[in-house]
């Protein structure tokens, strides 16, 4: 059996798994129609057929919750694993991580800042007036002029950096709950791996990883078990998948994993959906025919764009395709609506891409450059 990290160290300096861009990718697209769905997708409009088909999408979006579990538990896996390889890359990533989300995220928030200013957004407006009716201010004409472009920036990175509760963030762009979870556990992870180099023992060192990760969770103020949960699982099974990846598995075990992720796929609901992100994440590991599938082209391509498009979908979604929804009958019931939804997926990925190769990639080589020259530096005085 050969083994993927094996495939990967060879063609690139940087350990990567292919498929897990593909499950990622898959996550990212999960979204994107959930909040279509949430949206626009009314049962009235549409004839009985298309009530059912849109109603099996609830199969796949576990009641919209799992895509972002699937996320969660992949960042625990891949953290995990490049920190369990190199202890190098655990300091990179202290300083990294910070950069990896706030720089896209602000960038995309200013967008945002800017087209709901322009009253360009059409479905955030009531984000906005059910924020500024919170503090106070029945008039929301008059967002344009307290928030300022300085208070939100103040705003922004108030929040951003004393994981304050994002009310105001969440008016910009409401996808950005995640964000605060994301950069809380990856600290809680990398923590928790640098402290566990210093252990030999394996056993110990599983004991100490999930103590640790409880105990992040106990003081966790987002939800915190939940959610911990997932980042855990991904730190337990990067290393296990490690230590453990010489173990080669029978096929009627990898027949009896793909059935039970099936079955849970369909039955799991809120809490079991994180069992179900679990379950994939194993299976993605360990099933080669799911690994195939997640690593074909579309899937990968997907996955490159993932976070652009996590961050960035909202606004066509609440722009231009809002706009025909409203504008338009044809695109509120059956084939119109469906039509739609492909017109926003292809409109969001093109955002999503273009973001990601002219600002996120280029954002990304040039930290790392800094880094790598400053870490020079140090060394040699050293």
């Amino acid at each position: 059996m050969v083994h993927p990290e094996h495939l990967e160290k060879s063609k690139t300096r940087h350990l990567r798994f292919e498929y897990l861009d593909g499950l990622r990718g898959i996550a990212a697209l999960l979204v994107v129609f959930w909040h279509f769905r949430q949206l626009f997708v009314s049962n009235i409009l549409n004839t009985n057929l298309f009530t059912k088909f849109w109603n099996l999408f609830d199969v796949f979006f576990l009641t919209g919750t799992f895509a972002v579990q699937l996320f969660f538990v992949l960042s625990g896996f891949v953290l995990s694993y490049g920190a369990l390889n190199s202890k190098s890359f655990i300091y990179k990533q202290l300083t990294k991580r910070a950069f990896r989300l706030i720089f896209p995220v602000f960038i995309t928030s200013v967008i945002y800042y800017f087209f709901l200013r322009k009253g360009l957004i059409v479905y955030n407006s009531d984000y906005a007036e059910a924020y500024i009716k919170g503090i106070g201010i029945d008039n929301f004409l008059l967002w344009n002029t307290i928030f300022n472009f300085k208070t939100f920036i103040v705003l922004f990175f108030r929040d951003f950096l004393l994981f304050g509760d994002w009310s105001f963030n969440l008016n910009i762009n409401s996808a950005l709950w995640t964000i605060p979870i994301e950069l809380y556990w990856s600290y809680v992870i990398l923590l928790t791996q640098l402290l566990i180099t210093k252990i030999s023992n394996k056993g110990i060192k599983v004991a100490t990883l999930t103590i640790c990760m409880l105990f992040g969770a106990f003081f966790a103020a987002f939800k915190g078990f939940e959610f911990g949960i997932l980042f855990l699982s991904g730190s337990l099974f990067a290393f296990f998948h490690k230590n453990l990846c010489t173990i080669s598995f029978n096929w009627l075990v990898k027949i009896g994993l793909l059935i039970i992720v099936i079955i849970v796929s369909f039955f799991a609901r809120f809490w079991l959906s994180n069992v179900f992100a679990i379950l994939l994440l194993g299976g993605a590991l360990h099933i080669t025919i799911l690994r195939e599938f997640l690593s074909s082209k579309i899937f990968v391509f997907l996955g490159k764009i993932s976070f652009s498009l996590y961050l960035l979908h909202m606004l066509p979604l609440g722009s231009i395709v809002a706009w025909l929804f409203l504008k338009y009958q044809f695109f509120q019931a059956d084939v119109g609506l469906l039509i739609l939804s492909i017109f926003f997926v292809f409109i969001a990925s093109i955002l999503a891409y273009i973001f990601t190769i002219f600002i996120d990639e280029p954002s990304m080589k040039i930290f790392d450059k800094m880094y790598n020259t400053l870490h020079k530096v140090v060394s040699q005085k050293r």
